[in-house]
């Protein structure tokens, strides 16, 4: 909010928010991916990608907006994903 109370632009505002949420979902991927880990030390073929969507993966994400992520991933629901 400080940016937009010095003048800033909506787009800025929004962009620089959208730019605060990324490192937080790469530290939530890492603290799920350790959790993980700590009981099933290999990955084997379990793959899975976070996508942002919506506003946020336009980097148009208004303050009090949702994060909208899709979880992608091959097959079934594993372990891994769950985690």
């Amino acid at each position: 909010m400080s940016l937009h109370d010095a003048g800033a632009s909506g787009r800025t505002v929004n962009e620089a928010h959208s730019d605060l949420i990324d490192p937080l979902v790469r530290l939530l991927f890492r603290a799920g991916e350790q959790r993980y880990f700590s009981t099933a030390p290999r990955l084997g073929s379990q793959r899975m990608a976070i996508l942002a969507v919506g506003g946020y993966g336009r980097r148009e994400l208004s303050p009090g907006s949702d994060i909208d992520l899709l979880f992608l991933h091959p097959g079934k629901l594993s372990p891994y994903v769950e985690t």
